[in-house]
């Protein structure tokens, strides 16, 4: 078995080739069709992925296209490759996996053997799959694309929005007035009042007699010049 992996800043990509599971598994099982293959392959990446306790990835028909056209694309060649990725959109980022084999187990197992290749599978932040599938000569020529959509958090989950203020405890307009009425001090006008209805109320009726008015007007004045209690 020969496997090598390869890492692009937009892609994490893994290549692997089972020459031994080609070999030894020709004559014991036939080629399944492409699409019961993709269907297996998507099946089981998500059995895995649950396993993990990691959400299921869904199939997205771009990434179907073009898992498909790699998938011919080596089986012409008769060789594993990896492809460019271009034309994928909307993505935080990308990750692919080749493999060629006779079955659909076969290659899936030889998938989560390799540490690159589990570790694209069973990648949190992915959310979409592809999988193409090619039988030729007996062999499954297989890509698999898997994408963490643009905006996606990592953990597939979108950021909670803050709670909005509940109308019924924010303070009202005119009690905010009020109570920055009470905070205000008292004019020298609204003091004097007061002195002087207190006064009024405390003295008794002025008298005819000068000499009195004068002293209550004295004793009035140092009433009111008086600090305040």
């Amino acid at each position: 078995m020969r496997c090598s992996l390869r890492r692009a800043p937009a892609a994490v990509v893994a290549l692997l080739a089972m020459t031994s599971l080609a070999a030894s598994a020709v004559v014991a099982a036939p080629a399944a069709s492409a699409s019961t293959a993709e269907s297996s392959f998507v099946s089981r990446i998500n059995s895995a992925r649950a396993a993990a306790g990691l959400p299921e990835l869904s199939v997205r028909s771009d990434l179907v296209t073009a898992a498909r056209r790699h998938s011919a694309t080596m089986a012409g060649r008769g060789a594993l490759s990896h492809s460019s990725l271009s034309g994928i959109c909307c993505f935080s980022s990308l990750a692919e996996n080749v493999g060629v084999g006779s079955t659909v187990a076969g290659v899936h197992a030889a998938f989560l053997r390799s540490s690159g290749h589990r570790a694209n599978l069973l990648n949190p932040a992915m959310r979409h799959v592809g999988v193409g599938v090619v039988s030729s000569g007996g062999q499954l020529w297989v890509t698999e694309i898997l994408r963490a959509p643009s905006g996606d958090n990592g953990a597939g989950q979108s950021a909670t929005a803050a709670p909005k203020p509940n109308p019924t405890a924010r303070t009202t307009t005119s009690a905010r007035a009020a109570r920055g009425t009470a905070r205000r001090p008292p004019s020298f006008g609204a003091v004097l009042q007061v002195r002087l209805s207190s006064l009024t109320e405390r003295r008794p009726a002025p008298a005819v007699d000068p000499l009195a008015s004068a002293l209550r007007w004295a004793y009035t004045m140092r009433t009111l010049t008086a600090p305040a209690p």
